[in-house]
């Protein structure tokens, strides 16, 4: 049976590419996500308007705004 020896250094960079990859990975869900988010928040205001009829138009929801 053949002792296996492990170059620390490979390991290393192996570990890196891993991590550089999970990385890469959750910035692209993170960027999905915002705009998820970004939909359903329009979604919802576009509901409630919709709910309250057309005296909450947006026009008149800016001039609540100011």
């Amino acid at each position: 049976m053949k002792k296996q020896t492990y170059d620390l250094e490979e390991r290393l960079l192996e570990y890196s590419v891993r991590i550089i990859k999970i990385v890469e990975l959750l910035n692209d869900m993170l960027q999905e996500t915002e705009e998820l988010i970004k939909i359903f928040v329009t979604s919802i205001k576009t509901a409630v308007r919709q709910a309250h009829g057309p005296e909450r138009s947006r026009r008149a929801e800016k001039k609540q705004n100011r």
